[in-house]
């Protein structure tokens, strides 16, 4: 058995991506020891380039705006009148800096307001 912490993220990586669109082809990559006995939503999450992640901002934003396009379109798109072509890095700075004040749980669970449009931008 291979106890390694390679194999370990490996397994770890296997799991939270079986199911979904970045899924290992045809068992492709899947550590050889692959445990059976987790319980998972197939396909919520996706394999991410270190490039993808913006070290300024200290997030990675395509999750961040994907979720937001996905999940609050309407506000999204009060937002975008308000903001303009400005609005994408205007919400990203935004939640970082709140990130940075309050912590991540803090703006997940009460989102970023401000009495702006951003009050009804959330996270959860």
């Amino acid at each position: 058995m291979d106890i390694s912490e390679k194999n370990l993220e490996q397994i770890i990586e296997t799991v939270l991506l079986a199911g979904g669109p970045d899924a290992y082809p045809g068992g492709a990559g899947v550590a050889a020891e692959f445990p059976e006995t987790f319980d998972y939503a197939p396909g919520g999450y996706r394999r991410r380039k270190a490039e993808d992640y913006d070290r300024a901002l200290c997030l990675d934003p395509g999750p961040v705006l994907d979720f937001i396009y996905a999940t609050q379109p309407k506000e999204w798109e009060k937002f975008k009148k308000q903001h303009g072509a400005d609005a994408k890095d205007r919400l990203l700075k935004r939640l970082s800096s709140e990130i940075q004040k309050r912590g991540t749980l803090d703006v997940f669970r009460k989102g970023i307001g401000g009495g702006r449009v951003e009050d009804r931008l959330s996270f959860l």
